[in-house]
């Protein structure tokens, strides 16, 4: 259960009217949960909804690639919600359901062979930025045979947002929403 009210779009003014029909217009008609536990503050929900929707969006890292990194950080802090809902958005990127089960497995999936070696190393950077708040330099020189500067802040940035969104999910005890399988 929800730790708090989730704010329904008829309970919204002004700008955060506008944001939350935002959020509809982008998400196919409806306002996710994580969304909706922010709508106190439209300073709070527009910015974190600018910060998801570059995840998905085209950029110099494919979004397939910018899941891949978000999955690995929310498989390990054991975020549910984060991990039924971008499972669900990496496919529509490119995911394979091999992949996708590779992400609900206990255990190193740095190695699976589900994963080429450059996704291999997506996940290993996921997972290390989790784990401490730094890269090592081992990590980050085999990064650099594989991306540029702009390329490694984008994947940075991916696994930095995902940090943020798991935390608020699950200190807030965000739901999934109907439609969405565990």
């Amino acid at each position: 259960m929800n730790r708090v009210k989730l704010v329904q779009k008829s309970e919204t003014s002004g700008e955060l009217t506008a944001t939350y029909e935002a959020i509809e217009k982008a998400r196919g008609g409806s306002v996710p949960n994580m969304f909706m536990a922010l709508g106190y503050n439209n300073g709070m929900l527009s910015s974190a909804f600018d910060v998801a929707a570059f995840i998905g969006a085209p950029s110099r890292v494919p979004p397939k690639d910018k899941q891949i990194a978000y999955l690995a950080a929310s498989r390990i802090n054991g975020c549910e919600y984060c991990l039924v809902r971008h499972t669900a958005a990496a496919m529509k990127a490119g995911l394979t359901s091999e992949q996708a089960a590779a992400f609900q497995r206990e255990g190193n999936i740095s190695s699976d062979p589900a994963f080429d070696a450059r996704e291999r190393l997506i996940v290993e950077m996921g997972e290390e930025l989790t784990r401490t708040p730094a890269l090592s330099a081992a990590t980050f020189d085999s990064l650099r045979s594989y991306f540029d500067d702009e390329e490694l802040v984008e994947l940075v940035f991916s696994v930095a947002a995902a940090n943020m969104f798991t935390r608020i999910a699950s200190a807030l005890e965000i739901e999934l929403e109907p439609g969405f399988k565990k």
